[in-house]
């Protein structure tokens, strides 16, 4: 995906899944005024010190902090020491009671935020 960075324009938005979902990307987008909806894998573990503002029962602004090191080999280490230590994010919770079906989490990007 990496390789298809450069098709992004501001005041796009990419849709996508939980593999979409890491902090070097998430910063990229926003350096390049592309905003992102992508769902999670599991949901981020938040205290309330993460949580910046509550927006609505299942619909947070929170502060996703700068994992303690790069598990992705994708990127330098000089690129991952460039990014900001701390994400401001928007986690909405979408609950399905539809059987067979589940739940999720999804993270939004500042561009993203319409309220």
């Amino acid at each position: 995906m990496r390789q298809q960075w450069s098709s992004f324009k501001a005041n796009d938005i990419l849709l996508g899944d939980k593999a979409f979902c890491n902090y070097l990307d998430l910063r990229t987008f926003k350096d390049r005024s592309v905003g992102s909806v992508l769902s999670l894998a599991q949901p981020k573990p938040f205290t309330v010190a993460n949580v910046i503002k509550v927006l609505g029962g299942r619909d947070l602004l929170i502060q996703w902090q700068k994992p303690k090191k790069s598990r992705d080999a994708a990127y330098s280490e000089g690129q991952w020491k460039a990014l900001p230590e701390q994400l401001t994010l928007r986690q909405i919770n979408v609950v399905v009671s539809q059987p067979g079906f589940r739940g999720l989490f999804f993270i939004l990007s500042p561009r993203c935020w319409i309220r």
